[in-house]
């Protein structure tokens, strides 16, 4: 059996029972096709497997790699040892249209996943992610909560976000110190970025205990304008930014353009 090394960030699945149950959560139909990032020793991958799914597994260890095709090499498995990050697109099985990706991902590598994820979402399905349950629930956040900023607007603008499962420590091998959650991300296709709208976001947040005013003309927007749009939305004019909705960030950023 491949031990887990913390260099990598690995903790995998204690039970073929629990992979079972979490795969049983996604929409899956026999045939479909999926993207696994870091199978480590493949219970979840031989969960896909057994649903009739083809799976595309991503694997930077290659005690892993390894693992993964002497175990399951006779299936409808492809195993690619590569960095999600940096790995050749024309690897991946999504040319004949969008496909599901899964992953139990390294907890210091969950911003950076999230990110390429979201760049590549109009070639998903849905997106199903092991994750700290730290930034699930800032990821799932509702505008006043006090987790909500600026990675919750961002994914909500591109994503419908959705916890589907919380898991003890006790749930992995070796345990992590922290609580997981099983996330699932659905593609928002129409959603389109205005320009600015990240950058506007980011500077929002970054001094929470200002008004959204003042935030903003710290970054470059015209206080006045800001003030003036926060009116014509309806909004308070010492609204902060944790206070607006997605859509009204999305409503902000249209009336306001680029920072000048």
């Amino acid at each position: 059996m491949v031990r887990a090394t913390k260099r990598l960030g690995q903790h995998w699945l204690a039970s073929t029972r629990l992979a079972n149950d979490l795969v049983a959560l996604i929409d899956l139909s026999e045939g479909d096709r999926a993207i696994e990032i870091g199978p480590g020793t493949g219970l979840l991958t031989a969960a896909l497997l057994d649903r009739g799914v083809q799976v595309t597994a991503i694997e930077v260890d290659p005690r892993c790699a390894d693992h993964l095709e002497a175990e399951l090499g006779h299936r409808q498995l492809k195993v690619v040892r590569a960095d999600i990050r940096e790995i050749d697109e024309e690897l991946l099985p999504w040319q004949s249209g969008p496909v599901h990706l899964v992953g139990n991902l390294p907890y210091n590598l969950s911003g950076p996943i999230l990110r390429w994820t979201a760049t590549h979402r109009e070639r998903l399905k849905d997106a199903h992610f092991m994750l700290q349950q730290e930034v699930a629930d800032r990821i799932t956040a509702a505008e006043g909560s006090r987790v909500y900023g600026a990675l919750s607007v961002q994914m909500q603008w591109q994503f419908e976000v959705d916890i589907l499962k919380r898991l003890s420590p006790g749930a992995f091998r070796p345990p992590p110190k922290v609580r997981s959650a099983f996330l699932c991300l659905r593609p928002l296709r129409e959603t389109s970025l205005p320009p600015g709208a990240r950058r506007m976001v980011r500077a929002g947040f970054a001094q929470r205990r200002k008004t959204l005013s003042r935030a903003l003309a710290a970054a470059g927007w015209n206080k006045a304008r800001v003030g003036e749009a926060l009116s014509q939305l309806g909004l308070r004019p010492d609204a902060r930014a944790e206070m607006l909705s997605p859509a009204e960030w999305t409503a902000l950023v249209e009336l306001l353009g680029p920072a000048e």
